[in-house]
């Protein structure tokens, strides 16, 4: 019969750290409502703010005109499998009327890897020369909005780690968890000590056989 464990072990004020986390996780939230808000409005204010600068060069007569001023990127945001995505795409071209005889703008999703900001370079030799700095603009705040979504997302899986933690600290499963370690241990068998590392007489003729190896200088450091 097996001796009950009469150890005391410190307590863990758990509440101290759970009330606090719970506050913590409810400004998280809020920063990341705000995040998605202002991800929305951004793409707004440069769909508008470039509607602007296209009145001001006045209408397109000719088709020349209207190639040089159409504006093939576009700024998205969406919140996307728990995640804000601010995403540029490019548009291509129109789609085949469909059966209502209605067609579409055929868009391609640019890739910007794993940063938080996309290649400027490569951004701004898709965009026409008067919206060049309106889109610069639009992807610094592009990029910090990134920057302080997952700066956001970094503290919350950081608190939930912590969380866990206290609760391990607080309960009897970590003392459990390791008395059912050491059965397992005590159980298992062990390997005879021949099958860890080979007898001297077989590293010796190992050494002779093959002087210029590591195996030969490992001979002469450890045994002479």
């Amino acid at each position: 019969m097996r001796a009950e464990n009469t150890q005391h072990h410190p307590a863990f004020d758990v509440e101290q750290v759970i009330k606090p986390a719970e506050a913590i996780n409810g400004h998280l939230a809020v920063m990341e409502t705000l995040a998605e808000m202002q991800a929305h409005e951004l793409c707004e204010w440069f769909k508008e703010e470039r509607k602007k600068i296209q009145a001001q060069l006045g209408e397109a007569t000719t088709k020349q005109e209207f190639r040089e001023r159409f504006a093939p990127l576009s700024l998205h945001a969406r919140l996307h499998k728990g995640t804000l995505e601010i995403y540029w795409s490019e548009t291509k071209g129109k789609t085949k009327p469909g059966a209502d005889g209605k067609t579409g703008w055929f868009r391609t999703r640019l890739n910007k890897g794993k940063r938080h900001s996309y290649d400027v370079s490569k951004l701004a030799s898709k965009a026409r020369s008067y919206e060049l700095t309106l889109v610069l603009e639009a992807e610094r705040r592009a990029t910090a909005l990134r920057d302080f979504w997952s700066r956001v997302v970094t503290l919350r899986l950081a608190l939930r780690k912590i969380t866990s933690q206290v609760e391990e600290l607080s309960t009897q499963r970590g003392a459990d968890a390791i008395e059912v370690r050491v059965a397992q241990l005590a159980a298992a068998p062990t390997a005879p000590a021949s099958n860890d590392q080979p007898p001297d007489d077989e590293l010796a003729a190992a050494a002779a056989e093959f002087p210029q190896t590591g195996l030969a200088l490992h001979q002469e450091g450890v045994y002479d």
